[in-house]
């Protein structure tokens, strides 16, 4: 998990436009929080539901993950990448 939360960071970094990129990485950190609150509440509330059932509490968390996983290959990332440049006044063609 530590790996794709530090390649998404990454990728966040590189699809913000400079001067929103605080922003960017402001939602990074709220969303990061927010999921280390979610989690464990679901977790909890699966177990409480099915009556102490942590099979189904680990299924339902990993399928955060699956969801996840879905949604981050819909991101176009040459798209982005080309968006963020343009907003940095920069074309393709121009290095870093």
């Amino acid at each position: 998990m530590g790996s794709s939360q530090s390649a998404d960071r990454a990728l966040s970094g590189v699809l913000a436009p400079e001067r929103r990129r605080a922003a960017f990485f402001d939602l990074w950190s709220f969303a990061v929080r927010l999921s280390a609150i979610f989690g464990p509440m679901t977790y909890g509330l699966v177990i409480w539901l099915t009556h102490g059932n942590h099979r189904l509490a680990i299924a339902s968390t990993g399928l955060f993950f699956v969801v996840g996983l879905a949604l981050r290959t819909r991101v176009n990332v040459p798209r982005g990448l080309a968006a963020a440049m343009a907003a940095n006044g920069k074309t393709p063609s121009q290095p870093g």
